[in-house]
């Protein structure tokens, strides 16, 4: 009885976790925000363009699955993450910028940052992102 007790407490403590297991879900107030979550600071302040849309995409597929809006709503984050994309895909491929995509992103998530059909948390996420999308955008202009 005592052997069992002492493996069910030895694989119990093997779960303790070093960090939160469910972080604060604003991280941007955490520090070395840039750093930290958007990967080194490269000659474009944020790394590498590539990453910096994956993890705005990744933001904009979480609100999208988060919220209930209608399908006015859910077009803009579909053109949204399909402008992302496109911007994606041409950097990795050539390298080559269109701000174009950047800027037609940003218009549909503006749009959704002033949506009342989406939480709080959600527009204010999408708000960050988009500085940090006008962010990029004038950095790659230089």
């Amino acid at each position: 009885m005592a052997a069992g007790v002492m493996i069910v407490g030895v694989g119990l403590n093997a779960q303790v976790y070093p960090y939160p297991r469910y972080p604060d879900r604003d991280r941007r107030s955490a520090p070395y925000y840039g750093e930290g979550r958007y990967g080194r600071p490269g000659s474009y302040g944020y790394g590498d363009p590539s990453d910096v849309v994956r993890r705005v995409i990744r933001d904009m597929d979480l609100a999208a699955r988060n919220s209930f809006v209608d399908r006015h709503e859910r077009e803009h984050f579909d053109r949204a993450i399909s402008e992302l994309l496109g911007f994606q895909d041409l950097w990795s491929r050539r390298r080559q910028v269109e701000t174009k995509h950047l800027d037609r992103a940003v218009d549909n998530m503006r749009h959704l940052a002033e949506a009342r059909q989406l939480d709080y948390r959600s527009r204010r996420m999408i708000d960050q992102d988009i500085q940090i999308l006008r962010d990029l955008r004038a950095q790659l202009r230089r």
